[in-house]
């Protein structure tokens, strides 16, 4: 495994808030223990990752073996934005997705002209 092949976005992981992992801290070793890794979010955003031992081994192997040749970096935004316009696409955002494309130049509350205008 290498380094490159090893990111994963935090946005896709896993997450608790970091209330949750106060009061409940053995919960989140089971969840950690049993996915590998989670984000910690604080007001909605992930702020820190926590991950198994074996997930930090993992990382740290990635890291400190010499890097092959890397693939084309054009090739890997490709498939990471295919990655990201999917997931835009599935279940809950689809609706939002297709609703604002609906919107296409339209605005639901037009501002209004006036002295400060």
């Amino acid at each position: 495994m290498t380094a490159r092949s090893y990111i994963i976005d935090v946005e896709s992981l896993p997450a608790c808030s970091s209330t949750e992992v106060q009061d409940n801290w053995g919960k989140i070793v089971r969840e950690v223990r049993s996915k590998g890794r989670i984000a910690i979010t604080s007001r909605g955003h992930a702020d820190m990752v926590i991950m198994s031992r074996e997930e930090y081994d993992k990382v740290m192997e990635a890291l400190s073996a010499p890097s092959a040749a890397t693939a084309d970096p054009v090739v890997d935004l490709t498939r990471r934005f295919d990655e990201r316009v999917a997931r835009i696409n599935d279940g809950t955002m689809a609706g939002k997705t297709a609703r604002l494309r609906g919107m296409t130049g339209q605005v639901p509350n037009p501002p209004i002209a006036g002295v400060s205008f």
